[in-house]
């Protein structure tokens, strides 16, 4: 029996120029270039970012409740019936995670809504180094936590204690960007990434996280580099173009959706502003996170195959449910915090178990 099933994740990667406010201060100055302003404002961004450490929980006591972990480390709870502060559930997230002393959190930014709820951020730290794409979310309004989402995993690695010597991992990410020219050099950060094996597998490895933006030619990537200086992981900060579509929904006819093109004959089921993306079950093995090959593809907007209707379906579905809650209460994506929604449908893998 085929099912539809929507993976929702917790995912961190946008770009955007964001540089009105950085314009508008300095159009009087003439003498400024547009790679100067750019470079002014992400030189703000950077010097604005704090973590505030979490100080260790009592890993003898137990949390007030339990979170259920699934296999890619993604877990949401209720806890609007507990009646629980931010700051008595920071002193319970070792312990609720499951983890040991080696880890401790960072709290990183508190954002408030037009609804009056507040979304908190956290990093995960293993023995001091970020382990990167772990992130925890606590949501609260008048004063209790209302609900905790986020992914956790445990990681399975020795501490290397080999350094890459300070630029290596810039200049190697510039040349396989094949990029000679930067907007702002970011300070490299050692840390846990997930990088994919060749097996298809991923595991925890040490690298350098390096940010490369450039405007000629007009790139912007996370690249991981390993403590060899190899590039092991590359990650696009720049949405690719949504176009508006048609589509040959399964139980709605005709109906226009958000895709986005990569490139003149190739369009893909991804709506970069509201974060949806809809993929092939067919070929997932539930053990990660859908892949880009994975996504629905197509020639032209017009998507009438039909063979695609039921994804198709899926794809328009999520649209309209995202545009309800963001225009009747004001939450961005299904967590108000902007996270990207995975639609999979027909998991296979699922029916098999």
């Amino acid at each position: 029996m085929k099912r539809h099933f929507i993976k929702l994740t917790v995912c961190s990667f946008v770009f955007a120029l964001c540089t009105g406010v950085s314009y508008s201060r300095q159009m009087n100055d003439t003498t400024l270039s547009l790679r100067q302003i750019i470079s002014n404002h992400e030189k703000e961004i950077m010097q604005s970012e704090s973590v505030v450490v979490i100080e260790k929980g009592d890993n003898d006591s137990k949390p007030e409740f339990t979170i259920n972990i699934d296999s890619n480390g993604s877990f949401s709870k209720d806890l609007r019936h507990l009646k629980i502060t931010r700051e008595q559930l920071e002193s319970q997230l070792q312990a609720l995670c499951g983890f040991n002393e080696t880890y401790t959190f960072g709290r990183l930014r508190t954002v408030n809504d037009d609804l009056g709820f507040s979304h908190t951020d956290y990093n995960v730290y293993f023995d001091g180094y970020l382990v990167d794409g772990l992130t925890v979310m606590v949501h609260e309004r008048d004063g209790f936590v209302t609900s905790i989402n986020g992914i956790v995993r445990q990681v399975d690695t020795k501490i290397d204690t080999i350094e890459l010597l300070d630029h290596k991992a810039t200049i190697s990410a510039m040349k396989v960007l094949n990029v000679t020219d930067l907007v702002y050099r970011y300070p490299e950060q050692r840390v846990l990434a997930y990088v994919p094996n060749a097996d298809g597998t991923s595991k925890y490895k040490f690298a350098k996280k390096v940010r490369v933006f450039s405007l000629s030619p007009l790139k912007k990537y996370d690249v991981y580099v390993d403590m060899a200086g190899n590039v092991i992981d590359t990650v696009s900060l720049i949405a690719h173009t949504d176009v508006q579509g048609v589509a040959n929904t399964y139980y709605n006819g005709a109906q226009q959706i958000i895709c986005d093109s990569t490139d003149s004959n190739k369009y893909r089921l991804r709506d970069n502003a509201r974060k949806i993306a809809t993929y092939n079950g067919d070929y997932w093995d539930v053990d990660d996170y859908p892949g880009d090959n994975l996504m629905y593809t197509n020639t032209s907007k017009h998507w009438e195959d039909s063979v695609l209707r039921p994804a198709l379906q899926v794809h328009w579905g999520m649209e309209k449910i995202y545009d309800y809650y963001k225009n009747v209460h004001g939450r961005n994506s299904y967590d108000g915090n902007g996270s990207n929604i995975y639609n999979i449908y027909n998991p296979v893998a699922l029916d098999r178990q």
